[in-house]
């Protein structure tokens, strides 16, 4: 008769190991995509605060805004475009402020 070693991991035992991995899976994966989102939100608003200081410092020395955030960079306002996930930010409002070029300000 054969004697059968009790080395290893039972079928039931492995699958419950990965129904908990899945449940903190499964809880972990919304949080980091969560945090991802207001991370890009947060990068954004600082980028449009940037462009807005930049314009006020150009507005200071031309006397007006200018029309797009090209403008400040080739005037050495800004150090280079600003982009929002990629997209990079065009026109300056007549305020001195841009709106985040994503559709509808979504992120």
């Amino acid at each position: 008769m054969k004697k059968y070693d009790d080395k290893g991991f039972t079928f039931v035992e492995l699958m419950i190991v990965i129904v908990i991995i899945a449940i903190l899976a499964g809880i972990a994966i919304p949080i980091y995509i969560n945090t991802q989102e207001k991370a890009a939100e947060s990068a954004c608003l600082h980028n449009q605060k940037v462009i807005r200081l930049a314009a006020e410092e150009y507005k200071n020395d031309n006397g007006s805004y200018p029309e797009t955030v090209q403008v400040l960079v080739d005037g050495g306002y800004l150090k280079s475009m600003p982009n929002c996930s990629g997209l990079i930010y065009t026109a300056i409002k007549s305020d001195g402020t841009v709106e985040c070029p994503r559709e509808n300000n979504k992120h």
